[in-house]
């Protein structure tokens, strides 16, 4: 599984070519401003679909099949006049959004059946001590636990050197082998985490081994390459909340087999980013359930966050799109989004306690006021009283995960982010409006909905963990709504 940094090592300006026709070419791989360019000495045409996307298979100088999907081309040109002759090629400059590097290991009609995907900062939600360190201070018998590895272990080629000499250890490094770390299925998807392990002698003076969390999907059916990524965004989202911030997928590859292997090498174009435009601030201290002995508490909230995927779809991209503009700049225009995800959770629609007969009572008397307005369409409007209000919703849902639990804490919050959330939603504009209280107030709200999402999957909230561990987004909350009050 090669990163997305080596793979752009490899294509920064490779050639290539057409499969079974005269183009000709490179490629250039460089994140967002990735390029292809292609010439052929006749006319050529690239088919494209409806809205101007199409899927394009090239080898590169190694023969191995570049398949380019979902890429759009933006300018052509024709050969020049030289002398009364034509003078160079026709060319076509294609930008993919995703290139896959060795279409051969895809199904024929380009489906899948796995998919392997690593992401940043993934070791701080897998903290299993898979590398053990032990120091040989004050022990007596280390030079027989030293004599005892090297008669058992490995011997060098003859002629090689061995390192008998150095007889005076002072500290030792064990690396357990990899193990699963969960394996769930849900829906037609058999999820497995496990690690890799990678290492490199730096010299005589020094070694690193580095060991890497990597989520394994076998699909039960045949995907589409779109169906597959979008499953990437959807598991990764457990853990964007957890870390409040949208990770960065590093590698990803496509298999036509179950079992992952052999796979083809995936390069998002829109995902391959040079630096970070913020610093990562999770740690395992705000991962409940992040050690080896409590995997199974970790891999049952995951079970449940998953099965609700489709009920919570509108809610999640409220809180995902307000993660990624949050990590940027306060907007407090979000907050009209995030009252709009809590809108449509199911879970809060309850009753306001109007019944259905007063509605049709009240719908009665105004026809009879004004016979002209059909009756069904009074009973239509009447009958949005009996839901339960935005305000009502709020306060369900700041009832369950509000960091701040003093009596009146939740109905002041509550109160808040309506209000600024109506003078939003009415056109008030942000001039007119506190915008340091309202960008407060969103940061809060948006780190409620990722509270109330993770707790209502079974993760514990603040410091109900073994160790005392606050969710991020817990404490993050805590720190926004201090600095609402402190502008009251």
């Amino acid at each position: 599984m090669r990163r997305f940094s080596e793979i752009e090592e490899d294509y920064r300006f490779a050639p290539i070519r057409g499969v079974g026709d005269e183009l000709t070419g490179y490629i250039h791989l460089n994140g967002p401003n990735s390029k292809v360019s292609l010439n052929s000495e006749s006319s050529h045409h690239l088919d494209e679909g409806e809205n101007g996307w199409f899927d394009l298979e090239v080898e590169d100088h190694r023969g191995r099949r570049l398949l380019l999907h979902n890429a759009l081309t933006q300018t052509k040109s024709m050969p020049g006049v030289l002398d009364g002759k034509r003078a160079g090629t026709y060319v076509s400059d294609v930008f993919p959004n995703t290139v896959i590097i060795g279409a051969e290991n895809l199904r024929k009609d380009r489906t899948i059946l796995g998919m392997s995907f690593e992401f940043e900062g993934a070791e701080n939600f897998f903290v299993y001590n898979t590398i053990e360190w032990r120091s040989f201070y004050s022990q007596d018998e280390k030079q027989k636990v030293l004599k005892a590895i090297r008669e058992g272990a490995w011997k060098p080629p003859k002629g090689l050197r061995g390192r008998e000499y150095v007889s005076d250890p002072d500290e030792i490094y064990v690396v357990h082998r990899p193990k699963k770390y969960l394996n769930l299925t849900i829906e037609d998807m058999s999820i497995q985490v496990w690690h890799s392990r990678s290492q490199r002698g730096l010299g005589w003076t020094g070694h690193e081994i580095k060991v890497t969390p990597i989520i394994s999907v076998a699909f039960q059916n045949p995907i589409l390459i779109d169906d597959a990524i979008e499953r990437v965004w959807r598991i990764k989202g457990f853990f964007d909340q957890l870390a409040l911030d949208n990770l960065q997928v590093r590698s990803l590859t496509f298999s036509k087999f179950k079992k992952g292997w052999p796979s083809a090498d995936v390069y998002l174009s829109n995902e391959a980013q040079k630096t970070r435009e913020r610093r990562l601030d999770l740690h395992p201290s705000h991962v409940p359930f992040s050690r080896w002995d409590e995997r199974k508490q970790f891999q049952e909230v995951f079970s449940n966050w998953l099965s609700q995927s489709q009920e919570r779809d509108f809610f999640r991209a409220a809180i995902r799109l307000s993660l990624v503009r949050l990590s940027r700049e306060d907007d407090p225009t979000l907050i009209t989004l995030l009252m709009a995800g809590i809108e449509a959770l199911n879970e809060l629609a309850g009753q306001s306690g109007l019944s259905k007969e007063t509605v049709d009572k009240m719908a009665c008397a105004a026809h009879q006021i004004e016979p002209s307005t059909e009756i069904d369409a009074i009973k239509g409007l009447l009958g949005s009283l009996r839901r339960t209000s935005p305000k009502q919703r709020l306060l369900q849902v700041c009832a369950s995960s509000f960091a701040d639990t003093s009596e009146d804490a939740g109905s002041r919050f509550a109160s808040a982010a309506v209000n600024f959330r109506n003078q939003v939603a009415h056109g008030r504009g942000l001039k007119e409006i506190d915008r340091g209280a309202a960008s407060e107030v969103t940061r809060a709200l948006c780190f409620l909905c990722v509270a109330y999402d993770l707790g209502t999957s079974g993760m514990p909230g603040k410091g109900e963990d073994k160790e005392g561990r606050n969710l991020l987004a817990t404490s993050s909350m805590d720190w926004a709504w201090r600095g609402f009050k402190m502008r009251e």
